[in-house]
Order: C-alpha cells, then sequence, then structure tokens
C-alpha cells in the first residue's frame, strides 16, 4: 500500500484554513479587525488526541471600537455563524501575528515528540503578553496534567 496520509496529515491544514474563512468574513465587515484569539474545542468529556477532532472554533479579533467574535456552526469546517460584535476593549494579549508559519498538527506532532501524549480538550491560539513569551503560541489544554504550550516560530514545548 504505502503512500497514503495519516488522518493528521490528511486534515492538517483545516485548522487554519477555518481560521482564514472566518478571518475573510468579518474583514468583510470590519476592515480594521484584528486577529486576538482562536479556540477549538471538542464537546467530548474524555477529550481527543488529535487537533483534526476539534470541531467546534471560536475566534475573536480586536476592533477599533470593540471585540467581534464569529463560532463555527458545526456544520462544516469554514461555516460560520453571525459576527457578534460588542463595545469596549479586550485584554490580556497582543493581537496576532498573520498568517501562522505552524499549523496545529504540526503543533501537536511537536507535542506528541516530547512526550505529551495524552488527550486535550481545547488548542488555544494566542499571543501572550507574559515576559519571554514572544511570538504566537498554541496551548494545549490537557485533560490529565499541566496544559502545554507550543510557539509557532520557535517549535519549542513548554
Amino acid at each position: 500500500m504505502g503512500g497514503g496520509t495519516t488522518p493528521s496529515q490528511a486534515n492538517s491544514p483545516i485548522f487554519l484554513a477555518r481560521v482564514e474563512a472566518a478571518r475573510g468574513k468579518v474583514l468583510d465587515q470590519h476592515p480594521d479587525a484584528m486577529l486576538y484569539y482562536v479556540k477549538a474545542t471538542t464537546k467530548n468529556p474524555e477529550g481527543v488526541t488529535s487537533p483534526s477532532q476539534l470541531m467546534e472554533m471560536e475566534i475573536m479579533f480586536r476592533l477599533d471600537d470593540g471585540v467581534a467574535t464569529i463560532t463555527s456552526t458545526g456544520q462544516g469546517h469554514e461555516e460560520f455563524g453571525p459576527i457578534d460584535v460588542r463595545p469596549g476593549p479586550i485584554l490580556g494579549n497582543a493581537n496576532l501575528d498573520w498568517p501562522i508559519s505552524l499549523d496545529v498538527s504540526e503543533a501537536d506532532t511537536l507535542l506528541k515528540q516530547q512526550g505529551h501524549t495524552g488527550s486535550y480538550d481545547a488548542v488555544t491560539l494566542r499571543k501572550p503578553l507574559y515576559p519571554g513569551m514572544k511570538g504566537n503560541y498554541y496551548f494545549f489544554s490537557m485533560v490529565d496534567g499541566p496544559d502545554f504550550s507550543v510557539g509557532t516560530e520557535s517549535r519549542e514545548v513548554s
């Protein structure tokens, strides 16, 4: 046989493609929107072992005069509900650098290469305002045990 792709390889661009689809929809209505935060989750209480199994996605944007959030409808990888806009600032992280050079499936592989093979129930992509952390990070919320981060530029797991 040979030559086939694993499920994570076949689905590897889905995460960033979904973000790009949501980004396009938001930018159409809010050209000033800056990508702030992406969170992909599962409804499975036992968690998942592949980012392709994280079907729910919430994407948040910083606007000049508020915050825009768009959520996947669960009907397809690029289908999202209406954009929810609320006034006021958003604090805690910097805007994400776009485009992202490391897909979540690659981050998952790096995590597993470091021996962290447990299940997780969410992966969040954000750019923390924290000393020593530069750039974008994927944060894996592990079901059992501590959470881990993978730098999109450094590719370091911590």
